[in-house]
């Protein structure tokens, strides 16, 4: 609904009416130039645009200008008398009713006096069509009955009224409603200047040749003003029209150019009609045009919004890649965590690492919990970029504990997880470093490879699942890394995962022996990899690697005192030789229980 936009002041309310009334007067004077009909009617009626104009730009507080403007123009061209002043009151009824109708009617039909979609500028043509009837009527009946038009010539004054009207809206109402609200405050740069000028010079040369020099060249405007209207503000289109419909009209009164007929009503009747249709036509293209842009800007912002959207997306994906690791679910197949199902599962073959940092328990109660928080933190911090370079994920932390997978998809999947595990052994010696510096004891851990099929899925309920893996190749893992303990070895690997390797040779290995792991019926051989050792270390081992061989063959044939003679010989050259120093006091064992059962 429209309210009233006059000034506050009730001074300046009056005199906007007054206004109104004195511009609708003179433009009007104007047109009744071109009457030709009993009752000085006119074919040419721009005042009705204006009055629509004035209401939607400044509210229905302005229609008293139009009645005012209607009914004392009527007594200046009809004189001063009784049947003048109520024909005078009724056709500045007509007048002012048939504008409140369609002010009204467009305020509650279009979306916006802009007319910036294409059913809007159909509704309003179609206002503009049917509003002009009720003044039209009233205007037509008034005269009549006033003696001032003979009632034979009834229905061409209701034609010339009505028709002079509708292209008065059509034509005038679009372009003051755009001119007044257009806001341009970035000045054009001059090539758009000199665009705009060449497009004036070529409807003004166009016009003198369809017009007066009578060329039937009256439809050539049309590609000009779809040029403006993609080029330029419909502002400027509007302009160029009321341009063209001037000079069309100017022409048209002194009987020049194509729509001039036997009588000058008809003339001007066909013109209008002319003008009118590439009114409708141009404010048709200018709000598709409008509607392409708009539909460009929400699609722009709607990719914005996507982008941003896929941005929190990845945020979030990122987020939960820290609980639920990406290649968990690739391995599922899932493009998304949203698609986990409770029971999903996959068998896959994956080499398996687990880590465990020796005499933990002992570590952790000479800390604070927020200390021993801060000190499990930091450790997995080094220690999880060692297995992601190599393409590996943390299946889960286990208190100061890690698993983690490696999938055998490129073949080499035993290769990554023991490099994994070579790297943070050398992460770990550079911790130590900051440890030792700061006063602190060094940190031991033990690593256990294996590799074997294992199943991967979910488990848990509907309301709290967790990804994991079951096999017993997962235990073997463990229970080897447990054996890092006994042996105080850092890596240890299995015979399986030692078999998937594309070049064993690439690494520092020896045997360790066929243990029998807890839980197990049959033995394991189980392998140190000693790449992580201290340089000079791994130099003797690799010295002695084939007399702790035939140490370890001897102890497995049971020739106790032959191999202790080889693991006494490896810790001769190198005295750091943990496993040696194991196999050497078992070896003392078994001769004793030997000679406890000779005795016996």
């Amino acid at each position: 609904m429209l309210r009233s936009r006059l000034p506050a002041s009730r001074w300046t309310g009056v005199a906007a009416v007054v206004l109104l009334a004195a511009v609708y007067i003179g433009v009007a004077k104007l047109s009744l130039l071109l009457a030709s009909l009993p009752g000085d009617i006119t074919p040419v009626w721009p005042a009705a645009g204006i009055s629509l104009a004035a209401i939607l730009l400044f509210g229905y507080g302005i229609c008293p200008g139009i009645f005012l403007g209607a009914f004392v123009l009527h007594l200046l061209t009809h004189g001063l008398s009784l049947a003048n002043v109520i024909g005078g009151l009724s056709i500045a009824t007509g007048n002012t009713l048939e504008q409140f109708l369609a002010a009204l009617l467009l305020s509650r039909l279009v979306t916006s006096h802009q007319l910036e979609r294409s059913p809007d500028v159909f509704r309003f043509a179609a206002l503009a069509t049917l509003a002009p009837a009720v003044s039209a009527t009233i205007g037509s009946l008034s005269l009549g009955l006033s003696g001032l038009v003979p009632w034979e010539s009834f229905t061409l004054v209701w034609m010339t009224w009505w028709s002079s009207n509708v292209f008065g809206v059509i034509i005038f109402t679009p372009a003051l409603v755009f001119w007044s609200q257009w806001n341009q405050t970035r000045p054009w740069p001059w090539q758009r200047v000199g665009e705009l000028l060449v497009l004036v010079a070529l409807v003004l040369s166009l016009s003198r040749l369809a017009f007066w020099l009578k060329s039937p060249m009256e439809y050539a405007f049309i590609p000009l003003l779809v040029w403006s209207a993609f080029r330029f503000e419909r502002q400027i289109t509007l302009f160029l029209l009321v341009l063209i419909c001037f000079l069309a009209m100017l022409a048209t009164a002194q009987g020049f150019g194509p729509f001039v007929r036997p009588s000058v009503n008809e003339s001007l009747l066909l013109l209008q009609f002319f003008v009118g249709i590439l009114s409708l036509s141009t404010l048709t293209l200018s709000a598709v045009i409008i509607e392409r842009q708009q539909a460009q800007e929400r699609l722009l912002e709607v990719n914005r919004e996507l982008y941003d959207s896929q941005s929190k997306l990845k945020q979030l994906n990122n987020g939960y890649e820290r609980f639920v690791p990406r290649q968990f679910l690739n391995f599922l197949n899932k493009n998304s965590i949203v698609e986990v199902g409770l029971g999903d599962q996959v068998q896959q073959e994956m080499s398996i690492l687990f880590a465990d940092i020796r005499d933990f328990t002992t570590l952790s109660e000479q800390m604070t919990p927020a200390e021993n928080f801060r000190f499990i933190n930091d450790y997995l911090s080094r220690m999880e970029p060692a297995i992601s370079q190599y393409d590996g994920f943390i299946d889960k932390y286990v208190g100061d504990g890690i698993m983690a997978l490696f999938s055998r998809e490129n073949g080499d999947g035993a290769d990554e997880a023991l490099k994994a595990g070579i790297a943070m052994l050398h992460r770990l010696t550079e911790l130590n470093a900051i440890r030792y510096a700061d006063g602190l004891p060094p940190i031991r851990i033990g690593i256990g490879i294996n590799t074997g099929m294992l199943m991967l899925g979910t488990v848990g309920g509907q309301n709290r699942m967790d990804g994991t893996v079951i096999s017993d190749a997962v235990n073997l893992a463990s229970r080897i890394e447990n054996l890092t303990r006994e042996y105080k070895i850092p890596l240890l690997i299995s015979h399986q995962t030692l078999s998937r390797l594309n070049n064993p040779s690439d690494y520092s290995t020896r045997v360790l022996g066929k243990v029998n792991v807890k839980g197990k019926f049959e033995s394991v051989m189980v392998y140190e990899v000693f790449d992580a050792d201290p340089p000079d270390i791994k130099a003797k081992k690799l010295e002695t690697i084939d007399i702790f061989a035939e140490g370890w063959r001897l102890f497995d044939q049971e020739r106790y005192s032959d191999a202790t003679k080889q693991f006494r010989a490896c810790l001769q050259h190198t005295p750091q030789d943990t496993a040696a120093q194991i196999y050497l006091e078992r070896c003392r064992e078994k001769l004793l229980v030997n000679i406890y059962s000779q005795l016996e």
